[in-house]
């Protein structure tokens, strides 16, 4: 069942040789399935990875060229992991500065303490 499995799961991740190509070329645009496709693709080699170590580790030593296809695209996965959380971290630093900075008092006074000193 592995042997079967893990061919086609691995077939599904994008290939490295032609992502270097579709970027030297500058056409960078994956479609929203393909990425969901190689993404649930990685998922379910981890999930059996784990699930199996002994025999996924036997069956990777033996095809070398699936081994580089998913090892590729693994560090892509996580690079991407990476990149998104520190993009979202940006964000939602950008986004407290800028409410703190924009935040109106919440109770209005009536008297003007403007003018008032210590002195």
């Amino acid at each position: 069942m592995l042997t079967l499995l893990v061919p086609i799961l691995i077939n599904y991740l994008d290939d490295p040789e032609q992502l270097q190509q579709q970027q030297q070329q500058q056409r960078t645009t994956k479609s929203k399935y393909v990425t969901a496709l190689n993404d649930h693709a990685i998922q379910w080699l981890m999930k059996i990875g784990l699930k199996y170590p002994q025999e996924f580790k036997t069956f990777m030593a033996q095809a070398p060229e699936l081994r580089r296809k998913l090892e590729a695209a693994i560090k892509r996965n996580q690079m991407n992991a990476t990149l998104q959380k520190s993009k979202s971290e940006a964000a939602n630093a950008a986004a407290r500065n800028s409410a703190a900075q924009q935040q109106k008092p919440t109770i209005q006074l009536k008297t003007d303490f403007s003018n008032f000193s210590f002195a």
